[in-house]
Formats: C-alpha cells, sequence, structure tokens
C-alpha cells in the first residue's frame, strides 16, 4: 500500500536509506525533513512495514511546478515485487492532482534508465553541475571518495540525463495556456 509517510515512518525511512545510499541517519533525516519536506515524503508499505520511500523535491521549471524525485530505494529483500512501480505511480498521481504539472528525477545509475523508461519516462534534458554542497553544509556531512572533489556526494555521480514525466491531461494543457 502507497501513501504519503508520516513522522513514525522516519525510522523506517532511515534504514531504507542507509542500505540503499549508505548515508548516516542525520542525512536521511534532513532530506526527510527539509529538502523534500513535511507532505513530499512517499512510502510503499509489504508485509506491514515500510519497503520503499521516494521523496519528492519541490521545484520550477521556466516557471513551471513540478517535483525532482529523489533517493528512491527499495529495500533488498523486497526488490524485484513491482513496489517501487506502484510507489511511483502514487507519488506522481498525488503531486499531479495537487497542481504538479511535472516529475523528474535522475537515475543513480546507467542501469535503471531502461527501469524508468519502461514506465513512461523519457530523457528530457543533460545535466551540466549537479551537487550537495548546500545539503552537506546544513549537516555537516562530507563525501571523500578519493577523486579530489571531497565537497560532492556520491549522489553527485549519477549520469549525465534527466528523465521526466510531464503532465498530460486536460488540467495541465489548460494552465499552459492561461
Amino acid at each position: 500500500m502507497a501513501r504519503k509517510a508520516t513522522l513514525q515512518d522516519l525510522e523506517r525511512y532511515q534504514l531504507i536509506w542507509a542500505e540503499a545510499f549508505g548515508d548516516p541517519a542525520e542525512f536521511s533525516k534532513m532530506v526527510f525533513e527539509k529538502f523534500a519536506g513535511p507532505g513530499n515524503v512517499y512510502v510503499e508499505e509489504a508485509e506491514g512495514r515500510v519497503a520503499a520511500i521516494l521523496s519528492a523535491v519541490p521545484c520550477t521549471l521556466k516557471g513551471r511546478k513540478g517535483f525532482y524525485f529523489y533517493g528512491l530505494a527499495t529495500e533488498k529483500s523486497q526488490q524485484g515485487k513491482g513496489l517501487m512501480k506502484s510507489l511511483m505511480a502514487f507519488a506522481e498521481n498525488a503531486l499531479h492532482t495537487e497542481g504538479a504539472e511535472f516529475v523528474c528525477l535522475i537515475p543513480a545509475s546507467e542501469s535503471l534508465f531502461g527501469f524508468y523508461e519502461k514506465q513512461g519516462w523519457q530523457r528530457a534534458f543533460a545535466l551540466r553541475n549537479i551537487g550537495h554542497a548546500a545539503a552537506e553544509r546544513q549537516t555537516g556531512h562530507e563525501r571523500n571518495d578519493g577523486d579530489g572533489d571531497e565537497n560532492r556526494s556520491d549522489h553527485a555521480h549519477a549520469p549525465r540525463g534527466v528523465l521526466r514525466q510531464q503532465r498530460t491531461d486536460r488540467r495541465a494543457r489548460e494552465h499552459r495556456q492561461q
């Protein structure tokens, strides 16, 4: 069952985040509470517990309201069961109902492009530069991966491309005409 996260989900969110990305609890807490913010985190339950997570970070692109899907992860023991596909569809529908015109994401690896493209996502634009300096300053969490750029998070090593889902229903078309 997919739903919006509550504060009671923070512990499971942090555990799944740590398993997927290796970040400490204080970093994932900052994403949950501040980067995505209240009401913008979604979870999918399986076997009576949160098993997949998705943060929807508010953003605008050329004046259009949208969301950047960030930190998508499924508990390893629950992968391959369609939980993320269900969670993404739920979050997209909820956000579009709330007025979002688009959602975008940056796959963490080249291999994930195919997963998202099978769900109707398409390559939208290339990235010029990505980093998390502000988030790292806020949490005091910096990475040193030996590449000489100690201020860049591992999340910054994403492939050079962004995928998007654009709202195509009547309400989105009317909004564009205004």
